[in-house]
């Protein structure tokens, strides 16, 4: 009995208290210890991080970039390609069409010289004193008879206003050099659609016995010998 009065039931000597008294906060959860970890290496792991989002952000941009530039610089070799093979294309149209129409237009004011050089010499074998010049005003006298309207408004050609029955004094088919020059001066300004000389009505011409007069009107009367 001494020995439990001495040493009570209840009561435990501090040594054995110290050494296995039960603490909670010796006992760390996995979330505290990953608290601890984060607390301690946190600013290493931002800037870890932070290095690592910056690399991804610059690779992306320099990566973007390089996109960029190589399709602007395929996109301007390939408008430049296009546009030399369009320039090629329009090119060689524009040659031959040039070659061709002039070609055609030649041929054109050959036949239609031709055929007003046969009026123009018709003039000077017929009429004392007539020369060039009043051949080419008869010359512009068919040609207006082909762009006018009203009563020669179905003559569409030189051939057919020069032809026509009746209609020119002296009408010939053999025409000297002169009068074939003068007569492809005419058919060239008809063929490229320049202005004539002379207002287009004027589909009549008279020999007034010292020159040929172009009129937009008949006058029959002495003077009118040539139409």
């Amino acid at each position: 009995m001494k020995y439990i009065d001495e040493c009570p039931s209840w009561s435990f000597p501090s040594e054995f208290e110290s050494e296995h008294r039960f603490d909670i906060n010796d006992v760390v959860s996995p979330v505290t210890r990953t608290g601890r970890f984060f607390r301690r290496y946190g600013i290493l792991l931002i800037i870890l991080f932070s290095l690592i989002l910056w690399t991804w952000v610059v690779g992306a941009i320099a990566h973007h970039n390089a996109v960029v530039e190589t399709t602007e610089k395929l996109t301007a070799e390939f408008a430049t390609e296009k546009a030399a093979a369009v320039q090629a294309v329009r090119d060689e149209y524009a040659a031959q069409k040039f070659i061709s129409g002039e070609a055609s237009r030649d041929a054109a004011i050959a036949t239609n010289a031709s055929h007003l050089a046969r009026v123009g010499q018709g003039v000077i074998n017929s009429y004392k004193g007539a020369d060039i010049d009043d051949a080419k005003k008869v010359m512009l006298c068919v040609v207006c008879r082909v762009l006018s309207s009203g009563e020669f408004a179905g003559i569409n050609n030189i051939a057919d206003a020069a032809q026509a029955e009746g209609q020119w004094w002296g009408y010939t088919d053999s025409y000297s050099k002169d009068i074939y020059d003068a007569a492809k001066e005419i058919a060239t300004i008809y063929e490229k659609g320049e202005a004539l000389p002379c207002p287009v009505d004027m589909v009549y011409a008279s020999w007034n016995g010292h020159e040929i007069v172009l009129r937009n009107q008949w006058k029959a009367d002495y003077s009118a010998k040539y139409w």
